[in-house]
C-alpha cells in the first residue's frame, strides 16, 4: 500500500471516529428510550454515509488537488505523473466509498434495531 493509501484510510478512520464518538453519546444520552437511541444512531450513520458520497463527488468535480489527503503528504511525496495522480484517486475513492457502504450497514442494523426495539 503506498503512502496516500495509508493516508487515505488513516483519514476515514478518524473521520468515523469522530462520527461514532457523537453517535454513541447521544446514543448513550437517549438510553432510557432503545427505540429512539436506535433511530438517533441509525441516522447519524446514515448522515455520514451521505456526507461520504459527497466528498466522493467533490473529488470528481474539483480534482484529488484540493483533498484533506492530498494536502496532508509532504510535497515532494506528492504524485506527480498522470498515472499516479489516477491511481491516488482511485486509491481515495475506493477508500471513501468502502467506508460509505460500512456505514450504511451499521445505519440499517442500527434502524432495524429501532424497528424492532
Amino acid at each position: 500500500m503506498n503512502k496516500f493509501a495509508q493516508l487515505a484510510f488513516v483519514n476515514a478512520v478518524r473521520d468515523s471516529g469522530f462520527v461514532a464518538l457523537a453517535g454513541l453519546t447521544l446514543m448513550t444520552g437517549f438510553s432510557f428510550d432503545p427505540e429512539l437511541a436506535f433511530m438517533i444512531g441509525g441516522q447519524i450513520s446514515l448522515i455520514f454515509c451521505l456526507g461520504l458520497l459527497y466528498r466522493v463527488s467533490q473529488i470528481e468535480r474539483t480534482g484529488i488537488c484540493r483533498t484533506e489527503t492530498w494536502r496532508m503528504l509532504p510535497p515532494d511525496e506528492r504524485p506527480g505523473d498522470g498515472r499516479a495522480i489516477r491511481r491516488a484517486h482511485d486509491d481515495l475513492q475506493r477508500t471513501l466509498l468502502s467506508f460509505a457502504a460500512a456505514a450504511a450497514g451499521v445505519a440499517a442494523l442500527l434502524l432495524t434495531l429501532a424497528l424492532i426495539a
